[in-house]
């Protein structure tokens, strides 16, 4: 499990890196077709929820229409949804209490004890959103002493960085003037084995340095100092699919170009049979 320990990271002295093992957890079931990435996500929710004090406040980025701690509340804890849309793209409703993206939210400086985000950091940078405007607006709306829980893959999609893997790149974005606590966590699977998630999301294998995906989970305490919510609030704009892709380099966009004349050329053959 050393892969996960890129020796860079070993010059942040204030950040703490550790494994967790989901395999020892007892609670969570993993479901027959279910990913380990998706798994390892429930099992984070649950013990986030377990840590919790009663009469918690939780904001929740990026919902959309299903939340696994939403549906497993256990305790007096005040749960709040934020998505981008009130349906998704296939027409589905979200869930969301508010819409809004994380580089604006609609809601008050320190209004929440904890905030949450599942697998959602890896997108903003398709909504034209930096991982540090996003968290400097996620500190505003933290209480002092709160914590944000921010789980994202590496090696899957998304993000450049986070597909390459390059987790010291994802930290640098980090203001650190608002947070006084900075845990890493890399979770780890025996009994799943390797899982290639990329060739799944439609990557070639030269993009990423690994033999599997992994999901990886941010935790920050929010400090004590004030933050001014001085960032130059701009109307949100999705990157095109162009933009997107170019994100990952010329040699991808070639390799997807040659894929897609391939592909097409085999869908009229087939339909000639």
């Amino acid at each position: 499990m050393t892969q996960f320990f890129p020796q860079q990271l070993r010059q942040l002295a204030d950040v703490s890196f550790t494994l967790f093992d989901i395999d020892k957890q007892t609670k969570v079931v993993q479901g027959k077709n279910e990913s380990v990435l998706s798994f390892g996500v429930n099992v984070l929710n649950e013990r986030l929820q377990e840590s919790m004090p009663a009469g918690s406040k939780i904001l929740e980025i990026g919902c959309g229409r299903s939340s696994y701690f939403k549906a497993n509340l256990s305790k007096n804890i005040q749960w709040l949804g934020l998505d981008l849309y009130k349906n998704d793209g296939k027409g589905a409703r979200s869930i969301a209490t508010h819409i809004g993206s994380v580089h604006e939210m609609p809601f008050e400086d320190s209004e929440f004890d904890f905030v949450l985000a599942n697998q959602s950091l890896e997108h903003w940078f398709e909504y034209d959103v930096t991982i540090t405007d996003a968290l400097t607006e996620i500190a505003r709306v933290l209480k002092t002493g709160g914590e944000a829980w921010l789980n994202f893959p590496l090696f899957l999609h998304g993000d450049p960085r986070c597909l390459s893997g390059d987790i010291t790149a994802v930290l640098g974005e980090i203001p650190r003037e608002f947070f006084s606590e900075i845990r890493v966590e890399f979770l780890k699977s025996d009994k799943n084995g390797n899982y290639e998630g990329w060739r799944f999301c439609g990557f070639p294998d030269f993009l990423v340095n690994s033999k599997t995906s992994i999901n990886v989970n941010l935790i920050l305490k929010r400090d004590v100092q004030q933050v001014a919510r001085n960032l130059q609030y701009t109307k949100l704009r999705r990157l095109s699919r162009i933009e997107r892709l170019s994100s990952y380099g010329l040699r991808f966009l070639f390799w997807k170009s040659v894929n897609w004349v391939l592909g097409r050329d085999r869908k009229k053959n087939a339909e000639k049979d």
